[in-house]
């Protein structure tokens, strides 16, 4: 397949790239220098002549903070970005697979939040997702996926799993809600869905693209920290309690679990990962 990725200098964008490189498909990785894709003239010149199947939009503003100090900035890249990825997308007759958020929920409601659940954000990245959402559903082969908090053990660490390995070298510390659980995903685990959406093996839709997690924030970072190496000392020292409302940003996949598709649980993928940085993958 040929196979158009944004934000392929990314965290996310560049995994994608390589796994769908790496399964022996022609692989155009959209990066910034290459198409800004809030100007809809670049982006449908770097597609010109490649004649994708499929597109795969990560490029955003994905930092909350950063989208709350500058507004505009994320509404150019996140909402004008992705209705210009969409159009070029259905211009080409290829599938849209949009990378969204768990951040378009609202995780302070007390719902389940499946699928079923109307986006709701409580900030303004959730609100730009959510608006890319709407763009991504005008065209018929699409497919979006609200994914989970990313962590990676490689280069240097990020994520949950960088926080606990720098708390392993004492250089940080993990901060947990009391009363705030929320489901976490390593990496590959999200670039699997992904790359099953490319492949349309999957019915178009919305997907929750979240591993499951019946442990409290607490008990998800303490294990994170074992995973990581740390021992009881240092996990004492490494876990802080934080005042917080009650929050729960568990995103239940309930739509990949209708199609067959079993998403790996929180505590499952904290293992995963411990193993690939073990054996080198």
């Amino acid at each position: 397949m040929k196979i158009a990725v944004t934000g392929a200098s990314g965290f996310l964008g560049s995994r994608i790239a390589d796994r769908l490189q790496a399964e022996g498909n022609e692989v155009l990785r959209l990066t910034h220098a290459a198409a800004d894709i809030a100007d809809i003239v670049a982006l449908r010149k770097a597609l010109t002549g490649f004649g994708t199947q499929a597109v795969v939009h990560s490029a955003a503003i994905a930092d909350i903070g950063e989208c709350e100090k500058n507004r505009d900035k994320a509404e150019r890249v996140n909402i004008t970005g992705t209705r210009n990825v969409a159009r070029v997308t259905a211009e080409a007759d290829a599938a849209l697979v949009f990378v969204s958020s768990d951040q378009v929920y609202d995780y302070r409601s007390g719902k389940i939040l499946d699928e079923s659940v109307e986006p709701s954000p409580l900030n303004y990245y959730g609100y730009t997702k959510t608006e890319g959402e709407k763009e991504t559903a005008k065209l018929f082969r699409h497919y979006i996926a609200r994914i989970a908090w990313q962590y990676d053990y490689r280069n240097g660490g990020s994520g949950l799993w960088g926080l606990a390995e720098c708390a392993v070298r004492g250089q940080a510390v993990l901060k947990y809600a009391v009363n705030g659980r929320r489901s976490v995903n390593y990496v590959e685990d999200t670039v699997d869905v992904i790359a099953a959406m490319v492949k349309e093996t999957l019915p178009y839709g919305v997907y929750n693209v979240a591993s499951p997690n019946d442990m409290t924030e607490e008990e998800t970072y303490r294990l994170a920290l074992y995973k990581a190496g740390a021992d009881e000392s240092t996990i004492k020292r490494a876990l802080i309690e934080k005042s917080s409302e009650p929050f729960d940003l568990r995103a239940v996949p309930a739509n990949l679990m209708r199609a067959g598709y079993v998403m790996p649980d929180v505590a499952e993928g904290l293992t995963r990962c411990a193993s690939d940085k073990a054996n080198g993958r």
